[in-house]
């Protein structure tokens, strides 16, 4: 039987052309689902990246390879990232530091847009000291979700043991401008503008913080300290006043509240605060209002005294041993406990013992 020229020309393109087609494609499907089972088997048994040929994400890699749209690749890519990110949270959890690293990097490197990582691949930088490789990450993080409050402040946290104060702050307020009601970033905030000697600003951020969650014990010092070191010294007076309600024995308290008195001129009040900071100190001199008319400057010597009250030893003590070579009683007290305990400096009972006696 003869077959018309047509319809052999049309079996003939069918053959030649639409077949192998056709066969390549079934083919090609065949390789993306034993590719797809392959990755997701080494998924299951924890093959992540290694070994590289044939590890899970090797395998979804190949399919987009083929398949560039595959969302189950996709998805097996995501899985991939999420298992590494879980390894990263182990290895932190459990003080590996580096291995956190590696883990979160790899992460990185499959599902870049997940800013949540790159948080935490901050955090893990900030855990081996590591601070511009975690500004570097959480400013990726920001880019990605600048809405999140905990990125910006995580920012801050980097630059601020950077000493870029200025930068922190910057970071801070952005982060209060999402979350204004963050007691936590109020009281932060406060202690950077401490750093850069911003004390009216500081005290502002630690009312506020005050306003939220009120820490008696802390916030009034606070507060009354910012505003001294200001020169706001009548402001100053009633928080350092309710300071010295929560914690009566601390002598640096009632000598700051002396200084307030002393500068807005209640002459009695400072006699009987300076009074009762000698009686604490144990030195058992007799203070009468003409020995604290003119007490030291708090703006000569207030970096020290800052510096004491935020726990910055090396600072504090660097700042409060000229400042107590001045003459300054406070500087000098605060020295004292600075040897006797270690701190900022190696202890020595015989220099404390004659910073004591000034």
């Amino acid at each position: 039987m003869a077959f018309p020229t047509r319809t052999l020309r049309i079996l003939c393109l069918f053959v030649c052309v639409w077949l192998p087609v056709v066969t390549g494609h079934a083919a090609a499907d065949d390789d993306v689902q034993g590719l797809l089972r392959d990755g997701w088997t080494a998924l299951e048994n924890g093959q992540l990246t290694l070994p590289a040929d044939v590890s899970a994400a090797a395998r979804f890699e190949q399919v987009l390879a083929l398949d560039p749209n595959n969302e189950d690749a996709q998805r097996g890519l995501i899985a991939v990232a999420t298992a590494l990110k879980v390894r990263g949270m182990d290895a932190y959890d459990d003080g590996y530091m580096r291995k956190a690293v590696s883990f979160y990097r790899q992460s990185v490197a499959l599902d870049p847009q997940n800013a949540r990582v790159l948080a935490l691949l901050g955090e893990a930088y900030l855990g081996m000291n590591e601070e511009p490789q975690a500004l570097e990450a959480f400013g990726r993080a920001i880019d990605i979700d600048p809405g999140e409050p905990d990125y910006l402040s995580s920012y801050a946290a980097a630059a601020y043991r950077m000493s870029d104060y200025a930068t922190a702050a910057e970071a801070y307020r952005r982060a209060l401008a999402i979350d204004a009601d963050d007691a936590r970033l109020h009281r932060v905030l406060a202690n950077t503008y401490e750093k850069m000697d911003q004390w009216a600003e500081a005290a502002a951020s630690h009312r506020r913080a005050f306003e939220i969650d009120p820490q008696p014990g802390t916030d009034n010092l606070a507060i009354g300290g910012n505003y001294l070191r200001a020169g706001q010294y009548r402001e100053a007076i009633p928080f350092l006043e309710r300071a010295t309600e929560h914690t009566p024995d601390d002598p640096a308290i009632w000598d700051d509240l002396a200084t307030a008195y002393q500068r807005e001129r209640r002459l009695e009040e400072a006699s009987f605060a300076a009074a009762n900071r000698d009686e604490l100190r144990g030195s058992g001199r007799v203070v009468t209002t003409a020995s604290i008319t003119a007490p030291p400057d708090p703006a000569e010597n207030g970096l020290g005294h800052a510096a004491f009250e935020l726990g910055d030893w090396t600072v504090a003590a660097d700042k409060l041993i000229p400042a107590a070579e001045r003459g300054d009683p406070n500087a000098a007290y605060r020295l004292a406990r600075l040897y006797h305990q270690g701190l900022g400096v190696p202890a020595d009972a015989n220099q404390a013992n004659a910073w004591y006696a000034k």
